[in-house]
């Protein structure tokens, strides 16, 4: 369906890219590499995330969504998406 690198991960959500690239390095955020230097994000993934369809075992739900990170926790980008509903 495609994929958004992190500058475009960052824009969509209105976050740093350095925040990007912490929540791909902790694995909250799954990401793929491209060559040795790049990582890109599923726009499935995003979708995920914006929707809290994914839970801290992995599993659709929204009790705990973002891997148990509650949504007033998110990034301000993160949390504007889902308040508009983007997806």
């Amino acid at each position: 369906m495609g994929a958004l690198s992190v500058k475009a991960v960052a824009h969509r959500w209105d976050i740093s890219t350095a925040t990007v690239y912490n929540l791909i390095r902790s694995g909250e955020l799954r990401a793929f590499r491209i060559g040795t230097r790049g990582y890109r994000v599923g726009v499935e993934e995003l979708e995920r995330w914006e929707r809290g369809d994914v839970n801290s075992a992995g599993t659709t739900g929204t009790d705990t969504p973002y891997n148990g990170v509650k949504a007033s926790q998110l990034p301000a980008g993160a949390r504007k998406a889902l308040a508009r509903g983007a997806a």
